[in-house]
C-alpha cells in the first residue's frame, strides 16, 4: 500500500447472501469487516453451529431453501433444501421457521410460480421476509418463473442478477436458448453469459424491469462476484475450474455478458433501486468469505455507484434492512470497522491491497 494512509471509520458491514454449511473459516468475515451475514440456505443445526464458533459474525438465518418436490439438480443435496408439494407444506415450513427464530424464507428456482403471492402474504403475516432466487436464468431453463411476476407478488428481495434474465431478452431469443440439454452447472452459467450478451440495455424491457423493481421497493442482491470469477480466466481455479463448461462460451461474449450485468445494476441504482451486498460465499465454490465481500463492492463501484453508495449497500438500514429481514437482528452502527487506506474508493476498487499487509491488518472491527 503506497501513499499517505488514512483511517476510515465505517459502519459494520453485512454480507446478505452466504451459505455457511461446511464453511471452513467463518472468522474470515469479521477479519474483512463483515460483522453480520444472512444465511440463505442451510440446515438450521449446521448454521447455528457455525454461528457459535469463536470470531463468527452475527448470523441471520432463512433456513433451508424451499423448492418444488422432488428437489432436482446438482444442488439438491446442498444448503438444507426443502421440497414442498402444495401450499399446506409451505405453511408448515413457514411456521417452523417462525418458531426457530428465523428471519424469513428463501424460495428457490423451481418454486411453483402460482404459490409465490400466497407465500409472501403468509410469510408477512408471520413477520417473515421472502427472498427469491428466481428460476429465470438457472437450471434447467430460463423461464420457470416470470421475474416480474415475483416482484409484483411482493417478494422482499431478488437474489442473483441472473434471476432477471427471462425478463430482459425477447421471447424468441429465449426459446432458442433453452433447446440444448443442461447437464452441468457450468453449462447453465455459460448460457447466462450468452443471454446477457444479448440484452438491449437501452430497450423497453430493461426500462420495465427497472421501473417495476423500483416501484415495488424490492431489494436486489446482485451477487456479481461469482460471475466475475467465472469471467476471469486469470484465476485458473475456483468457479472456472469447477464449472469448466463455462469456458466453451467465447471470451468476448463472456465479457459482454458481465458488462451488461454491471450496466443493468448501474441503471437500477440510478433510478432509485435498492441494492445490497451479497457474495454467495460458500464452501467449494471459490467465492471465499470476507475477501469476496470487497470484490463485490468493487463490482458495484464499477457499475457506477459512488464509494459512499457502495458502503451504504454494504451496511443496510431502514427500508432495505427491513426487507432483508435484518431489522432487530443487525444494525450497522452496533460495530465500527476501521479501514486503513490511502483512499476509500481506491481501497474498494483494488481490494487486494487490503489483504496484503504483512505487519498489520488494514481492517479492524471495533
Amino acid at each position: 500500500m503506497t501513499g499517505e494512509v488514512q483511517t476510515y471509520d465505517l459502519p459494520g458491514l453485512a454480507d446478505v447472501h452466504v451459505h455457511l454449511t461446511d464453511l471452513e473459516d467463518i472468522g474470515a468475515f469479521r477479519r474483512a469487516g463483515v460483522t453480520a451475514v444472512r444465511d440463505l440456505g442451510g440446515s438450521l443445526q449446521e448454521v447455528r453451529a457455525q454461528a457459535d464458533l469463536p470470531g463468527a459474525p452475527a448470523v441471520v438465518s432463512f433456513g433451508g431453501a424451499v423448492d418444488a418436490a422432488p428437489v432436482q439438480g446438482p444442488l439438491a443435496d446442498r444448503f438444507g433444501m426443502v421440497g414442498v408439494r402444495h401450499f399446506g407444506e409451505v405453511l408448515r415450513q413457514l411456521d417452523q421457521l417462525a418458531r426457530a427464530g428465523c428471519a424469513g424464507m428463501k424460495l428457490y428456482q423451481g418454486f411453483p410460480p402460482e404459490l409465490v403471492a400466497p407465500t409472501v402474504r403468509a410469510a408477512h403475516d408471520r413477520d417473515l421476509r421472502v427472498a427469491h432466487h428466481i428460476g429465470s436464468g438457472s437450471l434447467p431453463a430460463f423461464h420457470r418463473s416470470p421475474p416480474l411476476m415475483a416482484v409484483r407478488a411482493g417478494v422482499d428481495s431478488v437474489e442473483h442478477i441472473h434471476s432477471f434474465t427471462a425478463a430482459l431478452i425477447e421471447p424468441d431469443q429465449l426459446a432458442d436458448m433453452v433447446t440444448d440439454p443442461i447437464d452441468t452447472v457450468g453449462a447453465a452459467f455459460g448460457r447466462v453469459f450468452l443471454a446477457w450478451a444479448r440484452v438491449d440495455l437501452d430497450g423497453p424491457r430493461v426500462r420495465e424491469v427497472v421501473r417495476t423493481v423500483v416501484d415495488s421497493g424490492t431489494v436486489v442482491v446482485p451477487t456479481l462476484a461469482p460471475f466475475a470469477a467465472m469471467a476471469d480466466d486469470s484465476t485458473g481455479g475456483g468457479l472456472l475450474a469447477a464449472w469448466s463448461r463455462t469456458r466453451e462460451v467465447p471470451t468476448d461474449l463472456v465479457a459482454a455478458g458481465l458488462s451488461a450485468m454491471l450496466d443493468f445494476v448501474g441503471q437500477l441504482h440510478a433510478a432509485g433501486g435498492k441494492l445490497a451486498v451479497g457474495t454467495d460465499a460458500a464452501s467449494g465454490t471459490g467465492i471465499n468469505p470476507g475477501k469476496s465481500f470487497w470484490r463485490e463492492m468493487a463490482l458495484l463501484l464499477a457499475a457506477g455507484l459512488t464509494a459512499h453508495d457502495v458502503i451504504m449497500a454494504g451496511s443496510p438500514r431502514g427500508h432495505t434492512a427491513d426487507r432483508l429481514g435484518l431489522s432487530g437482528r443487525y444494525h450497522p452502527d452496533n460495530h465500527r470497522v476501521y479501514l486503513q487506506a490511502p483512499n476509500l474508493a481506491t481501497a474498494i476498487q483494488r481490494p487486494e491491497i487490503l489483504f496484503t499487509l504483512p505487519s498489520r491488518p488494514a481492517i479492524r472491527v471495533g
